[in-house]
């Protein structure tokens, strides 16, 4: 079995949904990474399957991205068919923030040593692009923001880090009245995909996570749970 299709079996996708890539990794040079970066629609998107870091053989390493949130319902004849799980206990809201993400990952070459970097969903390190230098922005919140350092160093071989990067200087739909913004939206479990809300990670700081908006305790009602959701996302819009 080749690295292809060993990743493909590890990621449990087709060998078609993989793409090759060897990079520099511009956060920690002169260091390479080889593998395949998934690009299935759901919480494998932009995942990784690393094979090799400068040159040599590692053994393989899956590194799950910023998954892909699902609304919680359907569209039926022109109408939302909520489909809520059955097992809620509670919903919190976070702002919808308009921005480009950034995930904190680690990874470790053949000789043991551990380095954190990043990425953008579909990409397997931050970089510069003819629109965008994500790259330069990252590296001057990295400079700039020791919170956001700090959170960043979270990132493990047990945890990834999911930042927003957002502000007039990374300009999408929305205008901004921040030059340059980030906080850590949610964490990655490196071990199956699920996702960890910002109270719950260790050794953020306060100032680097995102605020949840509203809460919902304790309701196993799906009319109350829906009322929730849609009055949050029309606020949003407002």
């Amino acid at each position: 079995m080749n690295e292809h299709q060993k990743a493909a079996t590890l990621l449990d996708v087709d060998a078609e949904e993989l793409s090759f890539f060897s990079v520099g990794d511009p956060f920690n040079p002169p260091n390479t990474i080889e593998g395949f970066l998934c690009k299935r629609s759901d919480h494998r998107y932009g995942a990784l399957v690393l094979f090799q870091v400068n040159g040599q053989e590692v053994p393989p390493e899956v590194i799950y991205g910023t998954p892909k949130q699902r609304y919680p319902f359907k569209m039926r004849r022109g109408e939302r068919n909520y489909l809520w799980p059955k097992d809620i206990k509670a919903i919190k809201a976070y702002e919808k923030l308009d921005g480009t993400n950034i995930l904190a990952y680690s990874y470790q070459d053949a000789e043991g040593n551990r380095f954190i970097t990043f990425k953008t969903r579909l990409t397997p390190v931050v970089r510069n692009g003819l629109h965008a230098s994500h790259k330069d922005l990252w590296k001057n919140l990295l400079e700039d923001r020791q919170d956001i350092s700090e959170a960043a160093q979270q990132a493990s071989e047990s945890l990834s880090l999911a930042f927003e990067m957002y502000g007039n200087m990374n300009p999408l739909l929305i205008s901004y009245d921040t030059p340059l913004e980030a906080v850590v939206i949610f964490g990655v479990s490196r071990k199956d995909a699920s996702v960890i809300i910002p109270e719950d990670l260790r050794g953020v700081p306060e100032t680097a996570r995102a605020k949840p908006t509203a809460t919902l305790e304790g309701t196993d009602n799906f009319g109350t749970l829906s009322s929730f959701f849609e009055k949050r996302q029309r606020q949003s819009e407002e």
